[in-house]
């Protein structure tokens, strides 16, 4: 049997053996390949910032990859928002605070109410501080949004040939 591959479209073959429920499991798997790449990337603007120097445990184990539901579009996303316990960072006295998502966006001045107002200068309140922001996830997205747009197509591509080969449709 003579394998007809037309020069002009050389994956319609593959789109023809596939159905949509391969071709979204092979989308996830190429979604999944290149969020880990802007992940890794995201790593390294976290430890190129600065942010963390003091500390002895990690702060980018905070950033997190999700790949979106079938019930929503494909997409991937990786974000600095705590879910289910990771994402948080543990301070010295033991608690639990999301410090990679008040980098990212960065929090404002606040002034803290003194429990008594006996102050030698009158003073009723005292500022917590503010901390700047970071500019990790935009400053990651501009710098791999050409590789990811460059890249997608080729996994995609790959995966849906592994699925195909292994259910032994190609």
């Amino acid at each position: 049997m003579a394998n007809n591959t037309d020069i002009e479209k050389p994956f319609k073959d593959l789109m023809e053996a596939a159905n949509p429920k391969d071709m979204r499991g092979a989308m996830n798997t190429a979604l999944r390949k290149q969020g880990k790449k802007v992940r890794q990337k995201a790593v390294e603007n976290v430890h190129s910032s600065g942010l963390g120097r003091g500390t002895r445990q990690d702060v980018a184990r905070g950033l997190r990859t999700r790949v979106y539901p079938n019930k929503y579009a494909p997409g991937v996303m990786v974000t600095t928002v705590p879910y289910h316990g990771k994402g948080y960072h543990v301070n010295r006295f033991g608690k639990e605070k999301p410090v990679l998502m008040w980098a990212a966006t960065g929090t404002k001045q606040r002034n803290h109410a003194l429990k008594n107002n006996r102050s030698k200068w009158g003073a009723k309140f005292h500022r917590t501080g503010r901390m700047r922001k970071y500019n990790i996830i935009e400053k990651t997205e501009s710098q791999t949004a050409i590789m990811v747009e460059a890249e997608l197509f080729a996994d995609f591509q790959k995966a849906l040939e592994r699925r195909l080969k292994r259910k032994k449709l190609i």
